[in-house]
């Protein structure tokens, strides 16, 4: 590869000092820029290969030295209007001609003659096979070699050397900076200026005022006056055509209509039966969608962009690459390609006959890439002020080819394992947490098996053993193999084998004698580069396994045999340590490592994942996943990536606490949502892990994808009931109750054991057990084609749904507020007596409430919910009272009350009252913390969290209430002080527990202290009936009997709810539908 120098807008240089130019260009080590192009040739041509197809290669340089970092190639001549400009190296095997005031940033090679116009400027250095002629005032900044002669124009620059087979002529004014030789003669215009040396084979003739600063001979000391000359690339050309065309016919764009209007492709492979043409002033969008793409285009006929039509990339990385590879295989075809005046190309061409275009036509690269056109076996015509490449492109035609040939590596460190099967090998991408899987090649380049496959993080490319080729072979993101010529293994193939992450190095196993373990570097810049070496004999280490993985940071290799015996490998020097039995055995083909230090195992037989604490002494294997089976298996995967990807949530998880086993590190229930069309109800969602009971994702984001089981009947202690499921397809349903309330789905608690149901309503009866608890409990339901399923472990489709349940006493029905699944809302205004900024979230809950009725009677109460919003600075507390209900009503002793899932030892009945009145918290700031950068909770623009209190009462009554002494529903919910935090101006010191605040003309508790009203706004009037509401009838507290939309902090909440005011001062008679999302003004209220 020959240096790309650095690239010249600006060219009318003819009075620049010379050195300051080359400083300028090139850095104070320009002289040195031959030897550096060279050194860095040989490692390209040495690292980069031309595929013969797709399944085999040689050791044949993907394209000749010169052509890497190569802007234009053409096997005829080569011919660049005025003005045109060039980012990178052109190449011609024969003539190239440069137009007055044409600039090329690279290098210039012919096979024949190199002719510069007047002004014209070459950044890099010119080879001549014959002539290299130079116009007037034209400039070169590195060195000029001809085969024959050479002639300089008046007042031209050479910022290198020069030299010529035979004559060097040179006008008047010329500057040289580098040594002159030549075969024979060397003529020196008057007033020309050279730094070096001259030397010529026989005369010297030097015109007037001549400055030589070197030494002047004339017996030369020129070894071999002719350069290397350019061979003609026709053929390499012409077969790396082919092998593109070998990669596939991909998508088939039809020649007569394509092109005639704006079009966009996303990345793949296309190909035509004929022309590929687009429109005049028409564009074609290549979408890369943000990520790395290759665009192929096979092109059977000619290439043709009209004038002023263009290709336009939208997110598009520069990475990407762009070929278009006209073959000219159609029957008469030239395979030329055209490019109308104004038109702009993106990639490289490559074509089998000419390349030509109008005027200020532009081919340019992605990035960095300099772009450029290729012709096999005709000449290259720029019309004038076209634009080939960019400035300072540096990446060349080789390694983007190669790229597209031999594929690029893949994303770094990928999520998501690989998985290789069958006789003919076939690679899955594996979703480890669910054993979800997909096909992502059966056509690899291998009619065999591969295996022994490892990620190597190193480079991002896998590799595995090749019995075909009976050796490793590299896989590229395009899935395809290329053999890699390999010294000092044995002849036989390999089944165990994975990369370390502390050293580029392939290690390969096999027991036997003359086998063992084998190391082979994969560092192309190591002396040993795919030599093997072997560390120890499969007879010292004798071990019955079938795949092995590298630990994520200790260096060593893990593996488990056949009867279950783990197993820690130290590859330095073949030892191993048995750590101890798993208690699972079987042919475990595919192994795999997470960052977190989890070892996971696949099956062969049953595909069943397991999941193996390494951190953990004597760690046994635990069902993690259901994946594919196959008798031939083999894995891979990034050990430094988590099993759950970050960047995109495609798993649905259940949301019932821990204990019963719902986040991804419980290993939770949880089913892959990717091309999923198994679920229940109307829909399915993802999650990057459980939002586990109280922090549902159902209870927070208004997306309840938890709606495909209905409870028909009650679940009644010792009788049957009835459930109706709704199913998107036919499937398999399992399902658990937890009956006796332990916080565990056992064996003994499944009501559904793999039964088949239909698309559409499936109504299933169950036996609810004689030893049931009446209490709260959970439910679990998980749907999927995989009949036989745990309530934990991922499965790779379907969904899991859980639910909160009530299981009561025989004939016990529940009645409800506002509904068995919904929420009833009370906002408060924490300011009263002062109206404040009236926005009605400075406490707001959600709540529920249910009433146990056994023959028409009340025989408990349960109040559930959760804190919704805190925007107020105040302390408060919240509480219910159930007016007419006695505190004695109430069995103290059986209450059941937790928070967030935890029991709570205190006794939520407030002492020393005679009603009951239930303290949910005595400081609602004890359970909810603002986020971070906000004042409040979860009422500030940008604020929104999960739900972090969460709580359920179950108050039991000492004897039966007849329904109709029940207070009325949503009882008596309101807001109090709490003790030693101050509340306001409007009282001296703290009022504590006797400021409470409740819904309008609800009497307060006995813990109020009267002579707080009609303080400040507030006009109650109790004689009256008249409570918390001012002169206008304005309360402090509103209730809604759904699950409310409450105001942004400090937005008054006529300003969300115009209605809301006409609603209060009619007394509810109009407008009581205020509330609803359609009356709202949605931008002024809270969204998560």
């Amino acid at each position: 590869m020959k240096r790309n120098n650095a690239y010249i807008w600006d060219h009318n240089l003819a009075n620049i000092d010379v050195n300051a130019l080359i400083n300028n260009i090139m850095g104070n080590d320009a002289i040195h820029y031959r030897r550096v192009a060279k050194q860095a040739s040989l490692v390209i041509s040495t690292c980069l290969f031309f595929a013969v197809s797709t399944t085999q290669a040689s050791n044949e340089p993907l394209l000749d030295s010169a052509l890497n970092n190569q802007s234009l190639y053409a096997s005829s001549y080569i011919t660049m209007g005025a003005r045109t400009v060039v980012g990178g190296n052109i190449q011609s095997a024969t003539a190239i001609t440069l137009a007055a005031n044409a600039i090329v940033g690279g290098n210039v090679e012919s096979g024949a003659s190199t002719t510069l116009g007047a002004d014209a400027a070459v950044v890099g250095y010119i080879q001549a096979g014959t002539t290299a002629t130079l116009g007037v005032a034209s400039l070169v900044n590195g060195d000029i070699e001809a085969g024959t002669t050479a002639t300089v124009g008046a007042s031209a620059i050479i910022a290198g050397a020069l030299t010529a087979g035979t004559t060097v002529t040179i006008d008047a004014t010329v500057e040289v900076s580098g040594d002159v030789f030549a075969g024979t003669t060397v003529t020196i215009g008057a007033g020309s200026v050279f730094h070096g040396n001259i030397d010529a084979g026989t005369t010297t003739t030097i015109g007037a005022g001549v400055q030589i600063d070197g030494i002047l001979t004339a017996n030369s000391l020129l070894a071999s006056p002719i350069p290397n000359l350019v061979t003609n690339q026709e053929d390499l050309i012409t077969r790396l055509q082919v092998t593109l065309k070998d990669l596939g016919t991909g998508t088939e764009l039809i020649s007569t209509s394509f092109g005639t209007n704006d079009e966009t492709l996303e990345a793949g492979i296309y190909s035509t039966i004929d022309y590929l043409s687009i429109a005049i002033g028409k564009t074609l969008t290549l979408d890369g969608k943000g990520v790395d793409g290759v665009w192929i285009f096979n092109i059977a006929n000619y290439l043709s962009l009209a004038a002023d039509s263009k290709i336009i990339l939208k997110d598009v990385t520069d990475n990407s690459i762009i070929i278009w590879n006209v073959l000219g295989d159609k029957t008469g075809s030239a395979g030329y390609t055209q490019l109308g005046a104004g038109a702009e190309a993106r990639g490289y061409i490559f074509a089998k006959g000419f390349v030509q275009t109008g005027a200020n036509a532009v081919i340019a690269g992605i990035g960095d890439d300099c772009g450029g056109a290729f012709s096999a076996t005709n000449f290259i015509e720029f019309g004038a002020d076209s634009i080939i490449g960019k400035e300072a492109c540096i990446n060349g035609v080789a390694l983007s080819v190669g790229q597209a040939i031999f594929g690029q590596p893949f994303a770094a460190c990928p999520t998501d394992a690989f998985l290789i099967q069958d006789t003919s090998a076939t690679l899955f991408g594996v979703q480890l947490a669910t054993g979800q899987y997909q096909q992502l090649s059966n056509t690899m380049g291998t009619t065999n098996k591969l295996n022994a496959m490892g990620f190597n993080f190193h480079d991002q490319y896998l590799y595995a053993w090749s019995t075909e080729f009976a050796g490793p072979v590299r896989i590229n993101n395009n899935y395809q193999v290329t053999p890699l010529p390999t010294t000092g293994m044995p002849d036989v193939s390999f089944y165990v084998g994975d990369i370390a992450l502390d050293s580029n190095v392939f290690y390969l196993y096999r027991p036997g004698n003359t086998n063992g373990l084998f190391a082979i570097s994969l560092d192309p810049t190591a002396d040993n580069y795919l030599v093997a070496e072997r560390i120890i004999d499969g007879s010292s280490l004798n071990l019955r396994i079938f795949d092995m993985a590298f630990h994520p940071f200790n260096g060593l290799a893990y593996s488990v045999d056949n009867i279950g015996n783990l197993h820690r490998i130290d590859v330095n020097n073949g030892s191993s340590e048995l750590i101890n039995n798993i208690g699972e055995s079987g042919t475990f083909g595919a192994i795999y490592f997470d960052v977190d230090e989890n070892l996971y195992i696949s099956r062969n037989n049953d595909g069943k994942i397991f999941k193996i604490d390494t951190k953990e002494a004597n760690s046994l294997a635990v069902l993690y996943a259901y994946g594919p089976s196959s008798s031939n298996n083999d894995g891979a995967r990034c050990a430094l990536a988590p099993v759950i990807s970050t960047e995109k949530a495609s798993i649905d998880f259940g949301d019932a606490p821990a204990s019963y086993g719902s986040s991804a590190e419980d290993n939770g229930a949880r089913h892959s949502t990717e091309n999923n069309s198994i679920f229940m109800g109307a829909n399915v969602d993802a999650e990057f892990d459980s939002f586990q009971f109280p922090l549902s994702d159902d209870e927070t984001d208004g997306n309840n994808d938890d709606d495909g089981v209905a409870f028909v009947t009650g679940i009644e202690v010792g009788n049957l009931a009835v459930l109706q499921l709704v199913a998107s397809s036919s499937a398999f349903v399992n399902a658990w109750i937890d009956f006796d309330g332990n916080g565990v789905f056992g064996t003994d608690e499944k009501i559904i054991d793999a039964l088949p149901v239909i698309a559409g309503s499936n109504v299933i009866s169950y036996e609810v057990p004689t030893w049931a608890e009446a209490n709260s409990t959970w439910a679990r339901f998980r749907i999927s084609s995989t009949a036989d399923l745990g309530p934990t472990g991922g499965v790779s489709d379907g969904e899991v749904e859980d639910y909160l349940v009530d299981i009561t006493e025989a004939n016990v029905s529940i009645q409800y507020y506002p509904s068995a699944a919904g929420w009833a809302t009370i906002a408060f205004e924490d300011n009263w007596p002062i109206v404040g900024d009236y926005d009605f979230n400075d406490l707001v809950m959600n709540y529920r409430i249910s009433e146990y009725m056994l023959d028409g009677e009340v025989i408990r109460v349960k109040l559930e919910g959760q804190i919704a919003a805190v925007g107020g600075s105040y302390h408060n507390g919240f509480a219910f009272q159930l007016p007419g209900i006695s505190r004695e009503t109430i069995n103290e002793d059986d209450i059941r009350y937790t928070i967030n899932n935890v029991p709570q030892l205190t006794s939520p009945l407030e002492q020393g009252r005679e009603k009951a009145i239930a303290i949910i918290t005595n400081d609602v700031w004890d359970y909810v913390s603002a986020g971070e950068n906000c004042k409040y909770y979860r009422s500030e623009p940008g604020c929104g969290s999960k739900i972090q209190m969460h709580f359920s009462m179950t108050l039991p009554m000492t004897h039966a209430i007849p329904n109709e002494e029940m207070p009325a529903f949503p009882y008596d919910p309101f807001l109090f002080a709490t003790e030693n935090y101050e509340h306001g101006y409007v009282f001296g010191q703290a009022p504590g527990r006797a400021y409470e605040i409740h819904l309008p003309n609800k009497a307060p508790t006995e813990a109020f202290r009267t002579d707080f009203f009609n303080r400040g706004e507030d006009k109650s009037d109790p004689e009256n009936k008249r409570y918390f509401v001012n002169e206008n009838g304005m309360p402090w507290a509103v209730n809604v009997g759904t699950q409310w939309q409450y105001p942004l902090e400090y937005m008054d909440v006529i300003y969300a709810y115009p209605l809301f005011s006409s609603f209060i001062i009619n007394e509810g008679r109009i407008d009581d539908d205020w509330f609803i999302e359609n009356n709202a003004n949605i931008k002024n209220t809270f969204l998560d």
